[in-house]
């Protein structure tokens, strides 16, 4: 019988609504970006915080004043295959600290044994707050997970191992780094922390996309949400 498409569909972002439209089909006009209330929130959160609690988020995480911090954020499903290059890599590069957040659909225990004996990665576990983090952090490594768009929108560059995986569409516009084969990760690493050049480059392909996509949060994604939810019934109402 055909897909119901429904008569308004709020998106985070115009990267989303620019695939509907493209992809699905979708009249633009029955799309709203309307943005991220938790990116909005997360960002709040960030600008908050003090440099105290930065820094007692860095420590926790293992990380001293002068070390780069690398905050690891994905499901231990998705990232299982490629753990073992991550903490290859991190072997490789006792300079760096590196923290795992888990998610907070699982536990710590098989990051915690995975990671045994890798003396610069910590395991955090899944209450603790992530904008501290993302403060104290340098970059961020992932497979899939959706911090590391956050991070784009933040100024937090990150890398994504494992590709072609979802992030893949960032790495190819140069806004996030990528790699694919296990011995790529340290290199990666080291260049997103070290090559100002490349950072900067890195940074500079972020803020353009997501300026370019509206992803960077502005605060007012909940009150944009509820009033094109307010005008469809007002609409509605009118037919």
């Amino acid at each position: 019988g055909g897909f119901p498409r429904p008569s308004l569909t709020l998106v985070f972002d115009a990267y989303a609504a620019d695939h509907l439209v493209q992809t699905g089909r979708f009249p633009p006009d029955s799309i709203a970006v309307t943005g991220s209330p938790r990116l909005d929130a997360l960002g709040a959160e960030m600008t908050a915080l003090s440099a105290a609690q930065v820094a007692e988020a860095r420590h926790a995480a293992g990380a001293t004043a002068d070390e780069s911090l690398v905050l690891i954020v994905s499901k231990y499903a998705e990232i299982r295959d490629q753990l073992r290059g991550v903490l290859d890599a991190l072997r490789r590069l006792p300079g760096i600290r590196a923290a795992i957040k888990t998610h907070p659909a699982e536990t710590s225990a098989p990051y915690e044994r995975a990671a045994a004996g890798v003396g610069n990665l910590r395991v955090l576990p899944a209450s603790t707050p992530l904008a501290p983090l993302l403060r104290g952090a340098q970059a961020i490594l992932t497979v899939n997970s959706t911090v590391a768009i956050d991070g784009l929108a933040l100024g937090i560059p990150a890398l994504s191992v494992g590709l072609p995986n979802n992030l893949s569409p960032f790495v190819a516009a140069g806004a996030m780094m990528g790699t694919a084969a296990p011995e790529e990760i340290a290199p990666a690493l080291e260049r997103l922390l070290y090559d100002r050049g490349f950072r900067q480059q890195v940074s500079d392909a972020a803020a353009a996309l997501a300026g370019r996509y509206r992803i960077a949060p502005d605060g007012r994604a909940a009150e944009r949400a509820a009033l094109a939810i307010l005008q469809l019934a007002a609409d509605r109402s009118d037919t």
